[in-house]
């Protein structure tokens, strides 16, 4: 599932900005990240697009095999 966010009414920064969103995957492989954009720091109006990455399989290493055993005992 993707949400995207509004455009910002006023833009400051000339058009260069990409939207901001939320990605949740469930299958294959669980995630969760978002996509924003976020000023360079100093002076100038430079934006970049940054990412808060909380991938389930490079957060944790834990095989699949595991992940599916654990959800098979805990749903019988």
């Amino acid at each position: 599932m993707r949400i995207q966010y509004r455009d910002v009414p006023g833009d400051i920064f000339d058009g260069k900005l990409k939207r901001n969103e939320l990605v949740i995957r469930v299958q294959p492989g669980e995630a969760l990240y978002i996509k924003m954009m976020t000023k360079t720091p100093g002076m100038t109006f430079d934006m970049e697009e940054t990412e808060l990455d909380l991938t389930y399989g490079s957060r944790y290493k834990v095989k699949r095999w595991f992940c599916y055993f654990v959800c098979y005992v805990s749903y019988t």
